[in-house]
């Protein structure tokens, strides 16, 4: 299937997107939010990808950056480019140590993503 980000998902991030029933792209831009600022995920997502991203860190946006998912939809709302770079400066990629509690959903999608960083 691949997805949009040209990552390779482990076999326990492909079950969750299985699960899950989105496609591999949401799961890698899932995995991302914590490597990448909201806009640089976006600017890969389809409508659809975007409102199935929002459902999904929006059961525990805790586990995700800071602003995250705040900043998630603002995009569905407003795509200018302006607004774009305003949303960017708010949710920056997350450094430094996990400091909120993560996503009990796909555990290991979130394992995988902090293996990623080290």
């Amino acid at each position: 299937m691949g997805n949009s980000f040209g990552i390779t998902l482990d076999d326990a991030s492909l079950r969750c997107a299985a699960a899950e029933g989105v496609s591999e792209s949401v799961i890698a831009a899932i995995c991302l939010l914590d490597e990448k600022s909201v806009n640089e995920v976006v600017a890969r997502l389809t409508t659809a990808e975007l409102e199935q991203i929002i459902k999904i860190v929006g059961r525990s946006p805790r586990g995700y950056p800071p602003g995250a998912y705040d900043a998630l939809k603002e995009h569905r709302r407003t795509p200018s480019p302006e607004h774009a770079a305003n949303v960017s400066a708010v949710t920056q990629p997350r450094q430094g140590p996990p400091e909120r509690e993560p996503a009990r959903h796909c555990q290991s999608l979130r394992n995988h993503a902090q293996s990623r960083l080290d």
